[in-house]
């Protein structure tokens, strides 16, 4: 069983968006990372651009990877653990972030993410 990993960091003018992917992609590379890839996500209305971040989708084997990636990440401020599941055929979100929680999921996901509860803490 693995576990998956998105994580989000603010996309702003100039280099960020390539120091921030290479800092990532170094502490990928330094963990037992299988995979991991990058997509940016927009949020505004017409041409005006409200919000815009990257999103980094890492993918660990096993726990202490897990614990050891989570670790690493919490060394940098810029980098947010939006939500971390398992990687199975019924994979369930073991933690969500308050933002995660209320931006991207849906009711029915918040309800049956609530009654299990967390299952992994950062």
């Amino acid at each position: 069983m693995g576990y998956v990993l998105e994580i989000s960091f603010k996309l702003k003018l100039g280099s960020t968006y390539t120091s921030l992917t290479n800092t990532l992609v170094d502490i990928c590379d330094k963990n037992e990372v299988d995979h991991y890839y990058f997509t940016t996500e927009l949020e505004g209305v017409g041409k005006k651009i409200y919000k815009s971040f990257a999103i980094g989708t890492v993918s660990v084997k096993n726990y202490n990877s897990l614990l050891n990636f989570i670790d690493n990440i919490k060394k940098h401020k810029e980098f947010h653990v939006d939500c971390i599941y398992n990687d199975t055929i019924d994979s369930r979100i073991l933690y969500a972030s308050s933002y995660y929680l209320t931006h991207k999921m849906t009711k029915e996901g918040r309800e049956s993410y609530k009654k299990i509860g967390n299952k992994i803490s950062i």
